[in-house]
This record gives structure tokens, C-alpha cells and sequence, in this order.
């Protein structure tokens, strides 16, 4: 008898929007979303080069970083203490992190995360800090978020080197059954599933990839494919044809980009920017100041060492009219601009850097770009994970970098890191964001933050230990 399919029993369709298949990178006419009570495609379309979950190569893997720590001696929040870019039980949390994708994905309606699944994160975040192998129970009892569940996970990694009776959450039946699925799960019981079901499970992937576009998170992509009933890329854009550029060349902007390219690409903008506005300086963000040796996109901000106010949307619409006319642009993803409250200018850009004469045509990457700007007389410098590549000689005039500090540490860290931060300054009856350090106690005051001290002060005002930034990777 053949087997029922692990997506039937996880997850039962809802109504289906039919689309007929297209092909990455072709043009299509825009489709109609229609309603339908036939079930959706039986299979999910994948492109050929997605890989939903991280899988470390053994080589790289350290058996160790340094002398072992006691797991009840292991600080509690990610901001508190060391976490590298590949740790010795790299292999054990990558499968949790299998398990956490599911949690997320079977999430509530309208929540993204809750707090058993943020609490699973932190598990994970707190494993990765640990300088050396778990090779027993004992050796994990006791860390922050590990309490007996997750315990017993890690010692079955431990006895077999898998996750067979993962934990997780199924649909509970009920006359209202199917129109509650219709958009996600909302009603659990507990059900024994394998990690490496889930990594089978076309569910999961399938949201995993719509999250690779620039649009969607965790929220829209369960409505993607439960209300909406879509199963590939190109399903996505006949509901949200805001997506076409990213879809049609989706194999080349999740194409990893190397260091040494992340660097080219910034200083070609920050040359012609030169041209634009003399003076400004670059700062490089994402992965890359924290060592990664790829990054998914290139985050670029930029401000001006003396003159803050120079930085202005007129400029940044003049930066991206000539990397149009030079042909280095080939297009632009929504969203950008000016977020209300943001304090930021910003354009979400397809580049692609020239080729030499007769070499084949350069892949097309993502690039965000950033201008700071000025708010209400005060000078704002938000960057993300600085790493210099256009400056002069001398320190940067305070007044030009007032909230650079505040900024470089906002935006360093990984997703678990900077909530870290968030909770330690609540500790502390502070409101920390990546544009300031505020007292919310006198109606958002700011506080004071010497500016030649860069991170370095911050880390003082928050009673914090120095974390190089090679050290801030508290996710998988």
C-alpha cells in the first residue's frame, strides 16, 4: 500500500488558485488570482539549484574553539557572550533548525513567532555559543533555553546522530477543520514526526523558498501557499506580480556572492556617487563585517563625513538615474525610498557589474542602498555592519556620526544578537534601536553616547563585555 505523503498528513489544502507553469526568467503576461474548490497541484515546483536548509561542510566544522564551559555558566542573552560563524556543534543545530522552520511555518494566524517558538530559537542560539562538542545529556542540561523537550532532541543527536521523533505540531480536527487551514495551522496536537521528514516535507520548502524573495516573510508565505494556493515561484507572481523581476532572475540573486565582489560592487557605487556628491563616505553591511565569506546581497549606506544634510533622496535619486544610464542597474524591487519613522532613504536595487570585453555578462545581484539623512537638526548615520572602503585621513567629525555608534551596533549582529540587545537595554529601563540610544522614562530622550568611543561605548552602556563582530553569528 503506498504511503500517505508526509504534506497530506502535516497540512490539509485548502482552496487552490490554478496556474499553469511557467519557466524562471521568461516573460509572462500578468495572471488573474481566481478562487477554486479543486485541490492545488499535488507537487511543488522547486528550482533546481534551491537548497531550503544549511548543511556545513565536515572540514569546516572545529572540534573545538576553546576550553569547555559549565552549560549553568553560560550567560543568557546572545549579547552576553561569543558566537562564530561555524561552532563545533554545527551539524546539532542545523537539524534543530529543521524543527524550528517547521514551528514557524506552523505558526498561529498573524503571528509570526510565539513564545515556545522564539524560546526554540533561543535554545539553538545558546548551543552555538558553546566552545565545544555536547557529547552527552549533561553536557547541554542546563543551558539557557534548553529545558527537557529540547534535551531530549539533543540527546537523541547525540545517541544517533539524527532527530527521528521530532516534536511538532499537527491540526486538530473540528467541524470548522478546513477553513481554519485554509490560511494556516491554529488548532495543535502533538504528533512524532523526523527531522528528516520535515526536510522532505513540500510545505515547508515551499515557504522557505517564497521567503527568498525581498516581500515575503514567514506570514505572507504560509497565506502563499494555504490560502492562495501557490506551489512555485511562478505561482507567487501571478498573485504578487510586484515579484516578477526577482522571479524571473531568481537563480542568479540567490546566487551567493563572494567577498571580493561584495567589495567591487561598493566601490563602483561609491565611485559614482563621488561624482554626485564629493565626500561621502561608504559603509559595506550584511554578513559581510561579520566575516562570512558569501553574502545573499550587498547593503551599502552612506553619509557624508561633515555635512550629514548633503545626503539627500534628490542625491540618491541622481545616484540611480546614472547607474541606469551606465547600464549597471537593471532594476529596481519595491519598497524603497523612505519608510515612515525610518530616518532612512533607500533603494532595493538589481546591479550588475560591467564585464571585460568578450567575457560573459556578470551575475545580477541584489543591492540595497542607504542614505542617511537628517531629522530634526540632529545628524543621523544609520549603517549596517560597517567596513570602510572610500575614507580620508583623521576620525570623523562628531557631528557627522552623532548616531554612527548606535547604528554600526544596530546592524551588525545577527537576528538573535540585536533582539539580545533590545532585552538587555529593557534591563537596564533603556530603548535601544539602530538610530539611538533612548531613555523611554523621559519621553524618549536620548542619551548621550561619546562618539569617539564608536561600539566600544556602547557595550560600556550596556555593562557588556567587547564582542568583535567576527563573534555577533547567534543564528544558524
Amino acid at each position: 500500500m503506498q504511503s500517505t505523503p508526509l504534506s497530506t498528513r502535516l497540512v490539509a489544502h485548502g482552496p487552490a488558485r490554478v496556474v499553469a507553469p511557467g519557466v524562471i526568467g521568461a516573460q509572462r503576461p500578468l495572471a488573474t488570482a481566481t478562487k477554486s474548490t479543486s485541490p492545488p497541484p499535488s507537487t511543488t515546483t522547486f528550482p533546481a539549484s534551491f537548497v531550503p536548509f544549511k548543511s556545513t561542510a565536515p572540514e569546516l566544522i572545529p572540534e573545538s574553539l576553546g576550553p569547555p564551559i559549565r552549560p549553568r555558566d553560560l550567560l543568557k542573552l546572545a549579547c552576553q557572550r561569543s558566537s562564530p560563524l561555524v561552532c563545533p556543534n554545527q551539524r546539532l543545530i542545523e537539524e534543530l533548525a529543521v524543527i524550528w522552520h517547521f514551528r514557524r511555518i506552523a505558526g498561529e494566524p498573524g503571528v509570526v513567532m510565539d513564545r515556545h517558538d522564539l524560546a526554540f530559537q533561543k535554545a539553538i542560539s545558546s548551543i552555538k555559543a558553546l566552545p565545544t562538542k555536547i557529547l552527552n545529556e549533561a553536557d547541554a542540561a542546563g543551558l539557557p533555553y534548553v529545558g527537557p523537550k529540547i534535551g531530549t532532541l539533543v540527546a537523541e543527536w547525540i545517541e544517533t546522530g539524527k532527530i527521528e521523533q521530532a516534536r511538532t505540531f499537527l491540526p486538530s480536527r473540528g467541524p470548522d477543520h478546513h477553513r481554519k487551514l485554509q490560511l494556516t495551522f491554529r488548532l495543535f496536537r502533538l504528533a512524532g514526526v523526523s527531522s528528516e521528514e520535515l526536510r522532505q516535507d513540500d510545505r515547508l520548502r515551499a515557504c522557505i523558498l517564497f521567503q527568498t524573495l525581498h516581500s515575503v516573510g514567514p506570514l505572507r508565505a504560509r497565506e502563499l501557499y494555504d490560502e492562495r494556493g501557490c506551489r512555485s515561484l511562478d505561482d507567487v507572481y501571478a498573485v504578487m506580480p510586484e515579484t516578477q523581476l526577482e522571479v524571473d532572475h531568481w537563480e542568479e540573486l540567490t546566487t551567493s556572492i563572494p567577498r571580493t565582489e561584495v567589495a567591487e560592487i561598493a566601490q563602483t557605487i561609491a565611485r559614482e556617487l563621488e561624482q554626485i556628491s564629493p565626500g561621502c563616505e561608504l559603509t559595506v553591511c550584511g554578513g559581510y563585517r561579520r566575516g562570512k565569506p558569501s553574502s545573499g546581497d550587498v547593503d551599502l549606506v552612506f553619509t557624508h563625513r561633515t555635512n550629514p544634510g548633503a545626503i539627500t533622496l534628490a542625491q540618491l535619486n541622481r545616484l540611480v538615474d546614472s547607474l541606469l544610464k551606465s547600464g549597471l542597474i537593471t532594476g529596481e524591487l519595491p519598497g524603497g525610498t523612505h519608510a515612515a519613522g525610518s530616518r532612512l532613504w533607500q533603494k532595493y536595487l538589481v546591479f550588475r557589474l560591467p564585464s571585460e570585453d568578450g567575457a560573459p555578462k556578470r551575475l545580477r545581484r541584489r543591492v540595497d542602498v542607504v542614505f542617511a539623512r537628517e531629522q530634526s537638526g540632529r545628524s543621523v548615520s544609520l549603517a549596517r555592519f560597517p567596513e570602510r572602503l572610500l575614507t580620508s585621513d583623521g576620525p570623523p567629525a562628531p557631528a557627522a556620526f552623532e548616531n554612527y555608534a548606535t547604528a554600526v551596533l544596530g546592524w551588525t549582529g545577527s537576528l538573535s544578537f540585536e533582539r539580545s540587545l533590545r532585552d538587555r537595554a529593557k534591563q537596564l529601563k533603556m530603548k535601544f534601536d539602530s538610530s539611538a540610544l533612548k531613555d523611554p522614562t523621559a519621553g524618549a530622550r536620548l542619551l548621550d553616547v561619546d562618539p569617539a568611543g564608536g561600539e566600544r561605548a556602547l557595550f560600556e552602556k550596556f555593562k557588556l563585555d567587547w564582542i568583535e563582530p567576527e563573534f555577533r553569528n547567534a543564528d544558524i
